[in-house]
């Protein structure tokens, strides 16, 4: 199924990061082992823009952005999963496909 958004948002997916968690960065405080703190942002591609967006445009399709993973708005209907992000949530956008 196509999905095309509207309203300034921009349809997105998260690209997968493995992070391992070094010495370093365990926690002090007892959490689970397998517990690993999430950044408040991530990389996601874009799959789709709406035709309203100021900054982005259809152009973007496939490119790497950074975003505030908290307002990626996860929509689940029957059968299909859409993430969105309104474009005021994007910080930038990657120049290549190394950013992951």
């Amino acid at each position: 199924m196509e999905f095309k958004p509207f309203n300034r948002y921009v349809l997105v997916q998260k690209e997968a990061q493995a992070a391992p968690r070094s010495e370093e960065q365990k926690s002090t405080i007892l959490v689970p082992e397998s517990y690993v703190p999430e950044s408040p942002y991530g990389v996601y591609r874009v799959l789709s823009v709406a035709s309203d967006c100021e900054r982005l445009s259809s152009d973007m399709e496939g490119r790497l952005l950074l975003v505030n993973s908290s307002m990626v708005e996860k929509v689940e209907i029957p059968g299909h999963t859409f993430s969105m992000v309104l474009e005021n949530y994007i910080y930038g956008a990657f120049s290549n496909e190394n950013a992951t």
